[in-house]
This record gives C-alpha cells, sequence and structure tokens, in this order.
C-alpha cells in the first residue's frame, strides 16, 4: 500500500503544480516569456524614436516618428509576447509614411510586473499615454490579446480612431479560459474551475467582449482570422464577430487559408490586403 499512497501523493502534487500554472497563466505573463531584450527599429535611421514611460505603474512604450509622418498607428502585441511581436505588422505602416507608438502590456516585455495583467489595463494605459503625448486620429492594429486592448481602447477613448485592424480575435471574453483549456488538451472535469472562479471576478466581461463592442463602432473595421485557427475556432468566433459587423458598411473581413492562431501575417497575400485596407481609411 506504500507505493500506492506516494503514488497518489505524487499525482497530487503534479495536480496542484499544474493547476496553479494554469490559473497564474490565464491571469499573467509567466515569467519565463517575459522577454525585454529586443529592438524597435522604426525611427532609429530615420525619423526619431524615443522610449517612454508611465510611472506608477511603469508603462514601457516606443514613440517613432516617421519622417514624413501621414498619421498615428498603434499597434497592440498578443498574449505572452512584447512590442517587437508588431514590427513585421509595423513595417506596413512605416513604409506608408505613419508614425507609430508601440506599448508593452502590463507584466510584458520591458513593463514592471504586475499581480494582473488585462486587455482592459492594457486599453487604459495606451489611453494615458496617447493624452500624454498629444496623439490623436488614429489607426489601431491588435492581434490576438491585443485586438481585445485594440477594440476597447477605441471604445472608451476620447480621440478619434480612424479605422481597426483586428486580428485572432475571440466574440465572448467570457469564453477565453475554456477555449485555452481545450486547446491546450486540459480536461475541464479537472480544471473547469479555473474558469469559472476568474470569471467570477468583478470585471465587465459582457461589455468588453468584441460581439458587442464591435456593432457600437460605424468606421472602417478588417477581420483577420486564421482558418486553422485552434485557440478561437472560426465558427465559434470568427462568424459571430462578422455577423455583429452586418451594419457596418465599412467593415471587412478575411478567413487566411491555412493559417494558425496568430500566424496570419505569414500568408503571402497579408501585406497586400493590410495595405487595400489602410488604403479605404485613408479614402474615408
Amino acid at each position: 500500500m506504500n507505493w500506492i499512497s506516494s503514488i497518489i501523493v505524487v499525482l497530487i502534487i503534479i495536480y496542484i503544480i499544474l493547476a496553479a500554472y494554469l490559473f497564474f497563466f490565464m491571469t499573467n505573463n509567466a515569467l519565463f516569456w517575459r522577454s525585454s531584450k529586443y529592438v524597435i527599429p522604426f525611427g532609429r535611421e530615420e525619423g526619431t524614436q524615443e522610449r517612454k514611460q508611465l510611472e506608477n505603474p511603469r508603462i514601457v512604450y516606443w514613440k517613432c516618428t516617421n519622417p514624413s509622418h501621414t498619421g498615428w498607428v498603434i499597434l497592440f502585441h498578443s498574449w505572452a509576447r512584447n512590442s517587437s511581436r508588431m514590427v513585421s505588422r509595423g513595417q506596413i505602416y512605416w513604409k506608408r509614411g505613419y508614425s507609430i507608438l508601440l506599448v508593452d502590456a502590463r507584466s510584458h516585455g520591458q513593463t514592471y510586473f504586475a499581480k494582473y495583467s488585462t486587455a482592459l489595463a492594457f486599453a487604459s494605459d495606451t489611453i494615458t499615454i496617447t493624452e500624454k503625448e498629444g496623439i490623436n486620429d488614429v489607426i489601431v492594429h491588435g492581434l490576438s490579446f491585443g485586438s481585445f486592448a485594440s477594440l476597447i481602447f477605441t471604445y472608451k477613448s476620447k480621440i478619434n480612431v480612424r479605422g481597426i485592424v483586428s486580428e485572432a480575435t475571440a466574440s465572448h471574453l467570457s469564453s477565453l479560459f475554456n477555449d485555452f483549456l481545450r486547446a491546450t488538451h486540459m480536461p475541464r472535469l479537472l480544471f473547469g474551475w479555473i474558469p469559472k472562479l476568474i470569471l467570477s471576478y468583478d470585471f465587465p466581461w459582457y461589455e468588453y467582449s468584441p460581439v458587442n463592442l464591435l456593432p457600437k463602432f460605424n468606421i472602417p473595421i478588417f477581420l483577420i482570422h486564421g482558418e486553422n485557427d485552434k485557440m478561437f475556432l472560426v465558427k465559434e468566433h470568427f462568424e459571430l464577430n462578422k455577423t455583429a459587423l452586418k451594419g457596418n458598411e465599412k467593415a471587412f473581413h478575411w478567413i487566411v487559408p491555412d493559417s494558425k492562431h496568430s500566424k496570419m501575417a505569414l500568408h503571402p497575400e497579408y501585406v497586400g490586403r493590410v495595405e487595400e485596407f489602410i488604403s479605404i481609411i485613408e479614402e474615408n
């Protein structure tokens, strides 16, 4: 019986460690993914680049002014990444003369480590930065976690948002955590209590869900989603968001063939499609 007891104890310990990790990952960015060693290229050779930060809390951001300066773009990075994740996307705008604002979300990149990291905090910090820097008339472009922040930013900010590019966007914030369990093949029977606990927090899950925010915007919007996105399934997320935009004649959408979650920029048509959308924004 001793060996059976030992196995049970080991299994319980493994479960506790795994559950703790899952809970932490769903509410914050794991330390070993918090890379701070990267360089933002915009404004280093032409134009200007300023690495700045807000204090209390310390939020790091890059204000990159294009020498041609045709307007501003704000790029919102994905979960567990940093501003460098958006460099390839930013190059599209930089070549067209846009200046770029990049912000590291709480507990990401070079920004301080927080107890919690949320899309609402990401959006709110960026609003504070735009007010401080006097930035207005912007295009916002977000990826996954960053797409939620970009939509909340557009909803809450008082500045003029000219257009939105929203990639790999879930329809409901309340489904994020169960989707993560499904995508990582973690049994809900054992770990389903974690999403329930998180969703019990006092947070506006319904109000800030993309499917509820998107109908509020009457500006050009481009939804991009990977055909093989295992995290946010097309039928359960993209299709609902697409339906939410039915009343917006300035809304566009693209299911990227064979693309996985957040990998859409690798498709050979990606740059051309985004440039077409930027041209539509510029014509409005």
